[in-house]
Formats: C-alpha cells, sequence, structure tokens
C-alpha cells in the first residue's frame, strides 16, 4: 500500500509512461461502473472534451456521496498535508545545470510486414542543447520498407527514397544513448 500511495504522491517522478498506465490500469480495476463513470468525466473535463452522457446503470448503486459540513475544503486538506510531511522534494529538473537540459524529437515510420509495438521505429532524430545548438541523426530505411501515403508524408513528410542516405539505426541508438547518458531529456 505504501508503494502505491508513493507512486500518487510522486506522480510527475514515478517512472515512464507505460508503469504510470500499468498503475492507473490496475486502480480503475478497483472501481464500480458509476466510479469509473465519473472518473472518465474527470478526464474528459481536464482534456477540455465533451463529457459523457449520464447512462442507465446494471445492478445495485452505491449509496449517494454527500459530503460532511464539517469536513474541509479539497485545497485546505492538500495544504495541511504538504505542511503536515517532511520538505518536499526537489523537482527532478532542479537537480540539472541548464546546460545538461536537452529537448528530444523524432519522426518515425510504420515498417511494412511488422506487427505489434516492433512496427513502428525511428525516422529522423533530433536533440536540441539549451544554446538551441543541434544535433540530427537519420535512421537507414531501405526504399519501400515503411509505408507513405498522404497521413504519414503530411506528419513526417518521408517519401519512399527519404531515408536511404541514414545511419544504420543501431549506430544513432549508440550515439543518441551516449548524449543523453547524464543529462535530462525533455
Amino acid at each position: 500500500m505504501e508503494a502505491a500511495k508513493d507512486q500518487v504522491l510522486n506522480w510527475a517522478l514515478y517512472g515512464d509512461s507505460v508503469e504510470k498506465i500499468g498503475f492507473l490500469k490496475a486502480f480503475l480495476k478497483c472501481l464500480s461502473s458509476e466510479e469509473i463513470h465519473h472518473v472518465k468525466n474527470i478526464a474528459c473535463k481536464a482534456a477540455g472534451k465533451k463529457v459523457a452522457k449520464q447512462r442507465s446503470w446494471i445492478g445495485p448503486r452505491p449509496p449517494a456521496f454527500s459530503r460532511p459540513s464539517s469536513e474541509v475544503s479539497r485545497k485546505e486538506e492538500v495544504a495541511n498535508q504538504s505542511a503536515s510531511t517532511s520538505p518536499a522534494e526537489v523537482p527532478v529538473f532542479r537537480k540539472f545545470k541548464s546546460q545538461e537540459i536537452l529537448a528530444f524529437d523524432a519522426e518515425k515510420v510504420g515498417l511494412k510486414g511488422v506487427t505489434g509495438v516492433n512496427r513502428i521505429k525511428a525516422g529522423t532524430v533530433s536533440i536540441t542543447k539549451f544554446d538551441y545548438t543541434q544535433k540530427n541523426w537519420m535512421a537507414y530505411r531501405a526504399k519501400g520498407s515503411f509505408d507513405v501515403n498522404f497521413w504519414t508524408r503530411a506528419v513526417n513528410g518521408f517519401e519512399q527514397d527519404s531515408l536511404i542516405n541514414g545511419l544504420p539505426p543501431a549506430k544513432v541508438t549508440e550515439e543518441f544513448k551516449k548524449l543523453v547518458a547524464s543529462n535530462l531529456l525533455v
């Protein structure tokens, strides 16, 4: 239980998105259908989307939630918790010098004849340093080895022969890892 509590309290510092999604899936399995409906509405509002319609429920409904008047507001509750706990951890990005923070971008391609998570691979990779200098790599992909259509061209701009002059993907990965080894990547 302590581990789950730490995951929620340190959400921004808690692992990569795959671990976060795994935690959320496990959490959602514990909720009733009505609670899931409320979570869906909260997520829609946070994303600026239309709230889901009320639906008819199957099975017994949990008792209505009513908040006692003596209960403090959520903002006050959070403020009291943070004041009573140990000093807040320093955010990860504060542990790095400005020169050690790098921005990352990649344009990806969908390989033909490959299924599952191995289908999507990098086409180009770009790192921008604090002083706005860039390091760009192009991964070699044989002509016709990846999908090209109106939609993919609109997103990544690649044609069938756009990546034939690239470096071997393993070399791109190796150089990328060397550059980001001791830096913060955003």
